[in-house]
């Protein structure tokens, strides 16, 4: 999915890409569809930084860009192994984090597209991955998410508890502008699965070793719970 975006900062256009990977479930083309999204793209600009001289850099994006990426990739090896009942898509996200701080306009330009092109009739849901990989990984409902649909929150942190996974905390954490805000403004069921607690977020520290392949495995083993035994049809 390419598309165009026209930087209001810098009058240049910039190309960018979403990348959808379709899964066909057991129930068939005609069946339900949920969407599961990470962004990949990274911050361009480090302005929390300590460091005045590196405000200007773009970051790594260890955990704020491939972290929902990395527990997306492993959900595909895993359904192209073993179809779920559903038809999921997975949408690689590009332009979550290109805005200037202060301004939402320019910020989740992924997501926006794919809400451009149509998706409220596509999928029954959608569930966002970001910033799952912090080695003290805390996962709290999201508050816009669970403001607007929280059965939905309810079926995750549900999945999470029965299963033992000890990182998702059954409360109420901070609001999280995200790709989730794109998708809910055209009346779709969407929640984001992220942990906003991370110190390093918008520096050039978002880099691999403050994060943990156990926190990437917790959120992948809820999400592929959450998959292959979702059922529920009241989460609107």
């Amino acid at each position: 999915m390419q598309f165009i975006h026209a930087d209001k900062h810098t009058g240049k256009n910039i190309e960018m890409v979403n990348l959808i990977a379709r899964f066909s479930g057991a129930a068939g083309p005609s069946g339900e569809r949920i969407l599961l999204a990470a962004h990949y793209d990274c911050r361009p600009r480090a302005e929390l930084d300590p460091d005045s001289s590196k405000q200007n850099l773009p970051i790594d994006g260890a955990n704020d860009g491939a972290s929902g990426v990395a527990v997306l990739m492993e959900l595909a090896n895993l359904f192209a192994a073993q179809k779920p009942r559903l038809n999921v898509d997975l949408a690689f996200l590009d332009g979550e984090d290109f805005g200037m701080s202060g301004d939402l306009s320019d910020y989740f330009l992924g997501a926006k597209e794919m809400t451009r092109r149509g998706i409220k009739d596509k999928y029954r849901c959608a569930v966002v991955v970001d910033m799952v990989g912090d080695r003290d990984l805390r996962v709290h409902r999201e508050n816009f998410s669970e403001q607007y649909f929280p059965k939905l929150n309810d079926i995750i942190w549900k999945t999470a508890r029965d299963i033992g996974e000890i990182t998702f905390s059954d409360t109420v954490g901070y609001f999280v502008h995200d790709d989730h805000l794109s998708f809910m403004t055209v009346g779709l069921p969407s929640v984001v699965v992220i942990d906003f607690a991370y110190q390093y977020w918008h520096t050039s520290y978002d880099t691999p070793d403050k994060c943990s392949a156990a926190s990437l495995a917790s959120v992948g083993r809820v999400m592929t719970h959450f998959i292959y035994n979702f059922r529920d049809d009241k989460i609107r």
